[in-house]
């Protein structure tokens, strides 16, 4: 399935679970996307009810992304829930994933998202960091090339 979030086309990938347990849904599933700009760059997905703010991608799901930015640095703060605070993103097209999975295992929401290797956004110095941005939650910022190392400088 997809959808189109601020101009660019979303990839959104079910598991055979993900479906059953949408089809069972009395109230649509909101899929979040929460990207964290601080030190590293987190990647996180929230589920929930509140559909403000996000586009549909079928009766039973809807998607949203929200950029969010750490106060300061601090590795010790990163938890769950940093101090952090929403930014406004002038064109945020850019830092849209390319892609979203959705499981249901153990009777919880799983997700994931990701960025297509050949983003330019996401160019970097080193293959291996491309993959670690596919794969993984955490991401340092000064590694991803280009003049600037974090979208707000």
């Amino acid at each position: 399935m997809n959808v189109t979030l601020h101009d660019k086309s979303l990839e959104v990938r079910l598991t055979a679970a993900a479906h059953k347990a949408l089809a069972r849904r009395t109230a649509p599933l909101v899929a979040e996307m929460e990207l964290l700009f601080s030190c590293l760059l987190r990647k996180r997905v929230h589920f929930g009810e509140s559909a403000e703010q996000s586009t549909p991608v079928n009766d039973r799901l809807a998607v949203r992304f929200r950029p969010l930015m750490t106060r300061r640095c601090s590795v010790a703060e990163g938890g769950a829930s940093p101090p952090s605070e929403r930014f406004p993103l002038e064109n945020p097209r850019p830092y849209v994933p390319n892609w979203l999975a959705i499981d249901f295992r153990r009777g919880e929401w799983v997700g994931d998202f990701g960025y297509a290797a050949s983003s330019s956004f996401w160019r970097v110095r080193s293959g291996v960091l491309a993959e670690a941005l596919m794969q993984s939650s955490y991401i340092p910022v000064g590694m991803c090339q280009g003049k600037k190392k974090v979208p707000w400088a």
